[in-house]
């Protein structure tokens, strides 16, 4: 059987060739958006796990062998995070990157933080603020990536937190730089759990992963399926010469297998340069290491192994006819036009997404969220084929010139294949509703570094204290103005004053640690930026993805099709109304699909911010926007039915007595 499977691939010319490099490349770019995705999710785990260490695990009294406390200082818009330590015995834990548990007025910095040490502004003001004196640098297991800013300080002050002082709520819940409480311990978490920025981060990357690999497991199916007519019309021939159903079957496996296996190769070393690229940009705060972003063995096992049956899998499902029915192929029989039943496999999935909602609100657990955002999404590839059939028949009763009724007809004769083409550009419009509508939701917040606010996170003083602060104020620098009432108070500073020298003043007057807006606003600002410059990174991805997918899927459905678009050409259809039919035949679903599914992916981007924080107010995208995406997904569909030109001229061109 092997031996008739490379007979087959060696014998089969340049169109066994177009169908063995299209099925490679529509293999490649999933397997690559996949690897690439799980290991940004990965690489997230990787850095919540790094960190966990630093947030205090209680124990009771009697176990107890240190006390913890986490707090932040600030520093010019930036947080630095600061864990302080005291022993209670001679059995403390050693933190990590560190070889001893840290002496009383000791710090131990982190790498970054050295380097800011270095010049003589920090060096003169923050070890003070730290709480001691420079002992020791960190080593990376401290860190989740080299440019955070860290700090371990041996405070031999610290007492524990008494109960009826206690937050009561996860400090890292409240975010910015409320600390923790003092806590006894007698270990260091080596797992994250964190509720606050890190599971935010968490989120939005399993929410892009969904996004991008969710069309990328449709595509998987749909290259495998691109060469299904004429691999059909082979096998269905060995099958009228003698061949079982078995044999045929192990050859279409055989021969999917070893495109599929070379698409799986190219796709893993594409998504390792992607990954180098990766680590180039900044997220939450500092770039990833390349080892951080590699996903481990059991991962990569199973991508390539899903991929793998996936592809098989799909083409299988193609060579149905040929293994029962070989002469219904040969002889062409047609298609039958999608069953209603499809639009019920859209709605079940949105029904399922829509319960997922009030679930994630209720139990914090965004699993069922994302797997609800999947469903929907892999539920467009099962409703499209209706849709290309309804809008075909729609162009038929309504045209006027040949090239629209040769395009609706075709949409008509075979909606699955008009349809696959469209897929990526439709799913592309879906994720472009997503994410306009969840980057104009994304709250803002003021980062100005002269303004500070002194309410935060302390609570507003009251009246007549807020008028001794002013008075103070006031007399040390006159020409500071106030801001708001004693219920938001702030001081706005003019920019010939520097922020951290007029910090600590401020903090010896009011008793605290006066904070900036770009401070206060810290978290919001940080994860903001890095949404909007990854949802750039996703839609770019998404649309290389779809250019790729249009134009082998162009490609196939030239091929697919060659034997009616040759006798249209032979019964006297020139090759540019040809050319103008397909055109439309991609043209007409992808316009209006994208306006219906940009529609949709701006709800399905509404219930997932409802279900991850439902106090959010929801934005809705600019109408421009939208039709922005509408009429790039109709320019790009003319693009790549363009490419494929010279396809069909080779087509065209091909007797019919050789087919």
């Amino acid at each position: 059987m092997f031996t008739l499977v490379m007979a087959l691939l060696r014998g089969g010319g340049r169109r066994t060739a177009l169908d063995l490099g299209l099925t490679v490349v529509g293999t490649a770019i999933p397997v690559a958006i996949t690897l690439l995705v799980v290991g940004t999710v990965t690489g997230f785990q990787e850095r919540e796990d790094a960190m966990a260490w630093r947030e205090p695990t209680a124990v009771t009294d009697a176990e107890a062998s240190a006390l913890q406390l986490r707090r932040y200082e600030p520093w010019r818009g930036k947080r630095i995070d600061v864990v302080e330590l005291r022993s209670l015995g001679p059995d403390a834990p050693v933190p990590p990157g560190m070889d001893r548990f840290p002496s009383p007025g000791e710090i131990w910095v982190s790498p970054a933080l050295e380097r800011l040490l270095d010049s003589e502004e920090a060096s003169a003001l923050l070890p003070s603020r730290l709480g001691g004196e420079i002992a020791g640098v960190l080593g990376p297991e401290a860190l989740s990536h080299q440019d955070e800013l860290v700090a371990v300080v041996g405070n031999p002050d610290l007492e524990e937190t008494p109960p009826e002082d206690l937050l009561g709520l996860d400090h890292r819940i409240l975010g910015g730089f409320v600390p923790s409480d003092v806590v006894a311990i007698d270990r260091f978490a080596s797992e994250g759990t964190d509720p606050g920025l890190p599971t935010q981060y968490r989120v939005a990357a399993w929410i892009a992963g969904v996004l991008l690999v969710a069309p990328s497991v449709a595509l998987i199916g749909a290259a495998a399926r691109l060469t299904a007519t004429r691999r059909s019309r082979r096998l269905a021939a060995l099958r009228l010469v003698g061949a079982t159903s078995g044999q045929v079957t192990l050859l279409a496996a055989m021969e999917t297998a070893f495109a599929a296996l070379l698409g799986i190769a190219l796709g893993a070393a594409t998504a390792l340069a992607g990954m180098a690229i990766v680590t180039g940009i900044p997220l939450g705060g500092g770039t990833f290491a390349f080892s951080d972003l590699l996903p481990s063995p059991g991962l990569w096992l199973v991508v390539v192994v899903g991929s793998l049956l996936g592809a098989v899998l799909a083409a299988l499902a193609g060579l149905r006819r040929a293994r029962t029915t070989p002469l219904g192929v040969v002889r062409q029989t047609g298609h039958r036009r999608p069953a209603w039943r499809r639009l019920l496999v859209m709605v079940g999935a949105w029904a399922v997404f829509a319960a997922s909602v009030p679930f994630t609100q209720e139990s914090g657990q965004y699993t069922l969220l994302a797997a609800g955002l999947t469903v929907v999404i892999l539920s467009i590839s099962a409703v499209g084929p209706l849709f290309t059939w309804i809008l075909g028949r729609l162009t038929v009763a309504t045209s006027q010139r040949a090239r629209t009724l040769v395009a609706g007809r075709r949409m008509m004769a075979d909606p699955v294949a008009s349809f696959r083409p469209t897929t990526g550009l439709i799913l592309v419009s879906f994720i472009a509703g997503f994410l306009l509508l969840s980057s104009v939701t994304l709250p803002y917040a003021d980062a100005d570094e002269h303004t500070f606010v002194l309410g935060y996170p302390y609570g507003a003083p009251d009246e007549a204290t807020w008028e001794e602060w002013r008075a103070e104020i006031s007399t040390v620098y006159p020409e500071a103005r106030f801001d708001g009432s004693w219920l938001d108070p702030a001081v706005v500073l003019p920019e010939v004053l520097d922020p951290e020298r007029v910090r600590p003043v401020i903090g010896e007057i009011t008793g605290i640690t006066p904070l900036t807006t770009a401070e206060v606003g810290y978290e919001i600002i940080l994860f903001g930026n890095d949404v909007r410059r990854a949802t750039w990174i996703v839609v770019v991805i998404a649309l290389i993805q779809a250019a790729f997918a249009t134009g082998v899927g162009a490609a196939a459905s030239v091929l697919e099709e060659s034997t009616t678009l040759a006798a249209l050409h032979l019964a006297g259809a020139p090759t540019a109304t040809l050319q103008t039919s397909r055109a439309l035949q991609a043209a007409l679903p992808i316009t209006v699909g994208s306006a219906i599914f940009t529609t949709l992916g701006a709800v399905a981007g509404a219930m997932t911010i409802v279900g991850v924080s439902p106090d959010t107010t929801i934005a809705i995208p600019s109408a421009l926007q939208a039709g922005l995406v509408v009429v790039a997904a109709g320019i790009a569909a003319f693009l790549g039915t363009e490419a494929t030109r010279p396809v069909l001229n080779s087509v065209v061109r091909r007797p019919l007595a050789e087919r």
